[in-house]
């Protein structure tokens, strides 16, 4: 198992034991460094960690560990493309998956949903629960690759207008969370470069 997250600070709770990567932030280096990463460490199984904001109505609480269910990609109208591959659903076949966390469907957005109304108006139109901006790319680049994809992720903010200052408060802390709901059942026996 390898755990992945978009930077360093999300891993800096993660057991020693655990190997671990980062792919980069948003969409983009996201995309690039999963490919990337898959690609060099050839893992069976990926658990992508880091934080998430929750949207409003969703009953999530900042410091709160989630599951990813399915993962969207999602435009702030709540719009979902048709031309390319929009939702991954996570297997959950696995007894020995990870047991962690409320089952949530997670919205990847271009950018950070700093509109309340936007919000409001993206999770009704999708029924998304919590927003992650690499966890789509990471999902994508995982089926491509044929890699079990699982992610937790620890509740930091509430999407809308004070998510970002939210966020700077709780992410070291949700992130931490994120990282010891790992099911140390599939800890691995070496640790990797970060």
């Amino acid at each position: 198992m390898l755990v992945l997250a978009a930077f360093p600070p999300e891993l800096a709770a993660l057991d020693a034991t655990f190997e671990r990567a980062t792919v980069g932030v948003g969409l983009v280096e996201a995309a690039l460094g999963a490919a990337r990463v898959l690609r060099e460490r050839k893992p069976d199984r990926v658990v992508l960690v880091g934080t998430v904001g929750a949207y409003p109505g969703s009953g999530l609480a900042i410091g709160e560990v989630v599951r990813a269910e399915t993962v969207l990609l999602a435009a702030p109208s709540g719009a979902l493309i048709e031309a390319i591959p929009q939702r991954i659903d996570v297997d959950r076949s696995d007894p020995n998956d990870l047991a962690s966390g409320t089952g949530v469907v997670v919205a990847t957005t271009l950018v950070v949903t700093t509109d309340d109304a936007v919000a409001v108006a993206l999770a009704a139109a999708t029924g998304v629960q919590v927003e992650h901006l690499e966890a789509f790319v990471v999902a994508r680049a995982c089926a491509e690759a044929g890699v079990r994809f699982a992610a937790l992720f620890g509740v930091a903010n509430t999407v809308g207008a004070r998510g970002r200052d939210e966020w700077r408060e709780n992410h070291e802390r949700a992130a931490a969370a994120a990282c010891g709901a790992l099911d140390l059942r599939n800890r691995p026996t070496m640790r990797s470069r970060v």
